[in-house]
């Protein structure tokens, strides 16, 4: 094989070992540096072995005096068995992943004080109370995206306003526009976010931030919390104002049992068994 077909091999080979340690989260340029990212989860003859491979891939490119098609068979051999090893850490990450236990909603719950332990988990089982539970759903399922919906309303509120101030040359209203946007602009700024860096790239643009605001509430919003939470809030509040309507009663029964019974089905499915069964609380 000529010299320049097995360097663009080993070339090409590196690039997809690279690819699969950014798969595992190593960080870093290079294989070198990568494999010493994953030290600690790594075996140490993967590690060895990921060395090796880094070291004759750069011999083989910077030194033209290097033998490559002596090391290259034993080279592509290696990178084989170290690409399999490397696609099944990656199998058992996502596997890990997937079965990991997900935060319930009486998890949640557990997490508040032994006050809210006492009073909240009685709740859905309390009619008309259970609205309170309802709410609770909403607040928790929306809590972690509340910095990003806040930063994501203040710019959109202060861009439209601030536009609106200086087409109808309301200079007062326009300044104190830019003000709250520029607060906005640097709030932003500090938030780390679960985006792709191409994505996360975009708070540091002025508009063009409002896009990175939206995805990050988008993402963090625990949407079937909430939306659980709103259905059987909306229901409840629904049956309570219909029940008050003489030929709504019938209508106003049914809106209360069922969000009466979705809330206990909710909670008992969600983790939590009711207070006085057996089983641990």
């Amino acid at each position: 094989m000529e010299r320049k077909t097995a360097i663009g091999e080993i070339i090409e080979i590196s690039k997809q070992l690279e690819k699969e340690l950014r798969r595992l989260k190593a960080e870093g340029k290079g294989l070198h540096e990568m494999t010493d990212s994953l030290s600690d989860k790594l075996p140490e003859t993967l590690s060895r072995r990921l060395h090796m491979l880094a070291s004759i891939r750069n011999k083989a490119v910077h030194e033209a005096d290097y033998d490559v098609a002596a090391e290259f068979e034993s080279y592509k051999a290696t990178a084989s068995e170290v690409l399999a090893a490397l696609s099944v850490m990656k199998r058992l990450r996502q596997r890990k992943n997937q079965t990991a236990p997900r935060q319930t909603t009486g998890k949640a719950f557990k997490k508040s004080s032994d006050v809210q332990s006492n009073i909240l988990f009685l709740l859905p089982f309390i009619p008309a109370f259970n609205i309170i539970y309802f709410l609770f759903m909403i607040i928790v399922g929306v809590i972690p995206a509340a910095v990003n919906f806040i930063l994501l309303a203040a710019s959109l509120a202060a861009l439209i306003a601030g536009v609106h101030g200086l087409v109808y040359k309301a200079n007062q209203l326009a300044v104190t526009c830019a003000a709250v946007y520029f607060a906005a602009y640097i709030g932003g700024m500090f938030i780390s976010g679960s985006a792709p860096k191409s994505v996360k790239m975009l708070k540091f643009f002025p508009v063009f931030n409002t896009a990175f605001f939206l995805r990050e509430t988008l993402f963090r919003v625990d949407w079937k919390l909430t939306l659980f939470g709103l259905l059987f809030c909306a229901a409840a509040v629904s049956g309570i104002v219909a029940f008050f309507y003489r030929d709504w009663q019938i209508t106003g029964v049914t809106l209360l049992a069922l969000s009466y019974l979705g809330g206990i089905c909710h909670f008992l499915l969600s983790g939590k068994k009711k207070p006085g069964s057996s089983g641990r609380a």
